[in-house]
């Protein structure tokens, strides 16, 4: 009942689009894209909606429309879900006669169950594939790996925990949840701590000078006082010339001699 009111509503929808909007071709159910409300459409069979698919690297082109190979479990579904782990076809999707797969690693729901046979080893409910891989499987792994598990890398806390060892015929990888594999030839190690040195800050700088310099106030200039000025005593001139009386003193004996 559910399944036929979306593929009304659906089809209600188709009707009221333009002329100039493209439908997509759905094949099964899916998420809704996020710009028409999100959610999960439940129709199991072809059908359109006038939107393109969000997270396109979940999806996969089939001549009858785009199918989702994901785990629809973050994405609003509500349903029952069984436990894969690693990568396997998805049942019943063929392109070109080569199975469609899921490329998820690790542990993963799927609304479906594993498919009877040999291809498949159940270990504690867990679906673990170890039948033999299409040439499409490796020519697509590489570049398909990549994308679809970084859609993925955001929904860690949505996928189931799974506490068993594989089986000795599965050859996929092993994988811990939620740790991104490293990097081919890249060694990553914890970053050294900063090296911090922590110095006591230097002691102010006080420059004691030198004592101002000592101003000595000399003695005086020596006041120099001299002898008095020289006493110059003049012998009287006695003249020689005539008119003039002079003397002479020999001997103790002393005249005097006026005129010649």
């Amino acid at each position: 009942m559910r399944t036929l009111a979306y593929v009304v509503a659906s089809l209600l929808l188709l009707l009221a689009v333009p002329a100039w909007a493209k439908p997509t071709h759905f094949v099964g159910a899916h998420p809704v894209a996020a710009s028409y409300g999100g959610g999960y459409c439940y129709i199991d069979v072809p059908h359109v909606h006038i939107y393109n698919p969000d997270r396109a690297p979940l999806y996969q082109q089939t001549p009858d429309g785009v199918v989702f190979t994901g785990d629809p479990t973050p994405f609003g579904y509500e349903g029952d879900r069984n436990v894969f782990y690693g990568h396997h076809p998805v049942p019943g999707v063929v392109v070109n006669n080569e199975p469609v797969y899921c490329f998820i690693n690790g542990p993963h729901y799927h609304p479906y169950e594993p498919a009877d046979g040999p291809e498949y080893r159940i270990k504690n409910g867990v679906a673990f594939y170890v039948g033999p891989f299409a040439p499409s499987y490796a020519r697509l792994k590489p570049g398909r790996v990549k994308v679809v598990n970084a859609e993925y890398r955001p929904f860690v806390s949505f996928r189931p925990t799974v506490e068993v060892e594989p089986p000795p015929e599965y050859h996929g990888d092993v994988v811990v949840v939620g740790a991104p594999p490293p990097a081919p030839g890249v060694v990553v190690t914890a970053p050294a701590p900063p090296s911090v040195v922590v110095t006591a800050p230097p002691p102010p700088r006080v420059v004691v000078g030198a004592p101002p310099p000592v101003v000595v106030v000399g003695a005086p200039p020596p006041v120099i006082v001299g002898a008095p000025p020289p006493v110059i005593v003049r012998e009287p001139d006695y003249g020689h010339g005539r008119g003039h009386a002079y003397g002479h003193y020999k001997h103790g004996h002393g005249y005097f001699k006026h005129g010649r």
